[in-house]
C-alpha cells in the first residue's frame, strides 16, 4: 500500500473518532439534563424537556 492511501485512511479514522467523541459528549449532556430535570418539580422539568427536545430536533 502506498503512503498517500495510508495518510488518507489515518485522516478518515481521526475524523471518525472525533465525531464519535462529540456524539458521546452530547449524549452524556442530554442524560445529565434529563436527570436534573426529573429531580426538580414537574413544571420546570416540562420547560427543560422542551429545550432539550429543541436541541435534539435541530
Amino acid at each position: 500500500m502506498n503512503v498517500e492511501t495510508e495518510k488518507a485512511r489515518d485522516k478518515l479514522q481521526l475524523r471518525r473518532t472525533k465525531a464519535e467523541t462529540l456524539l458521546a459528549r452530547l449524549r452524556d449532556r442530554q442524560l445529565r439534563l434529563a436527570a436534573v430535570g426529573k429531580i426538580t418539580d414537574s413544571a420546570r422539568y416540562a420547560t427543560r424537556a422542551t429545550k432539550v427536545r429543541g436541541l435534539t430536533a435541530g
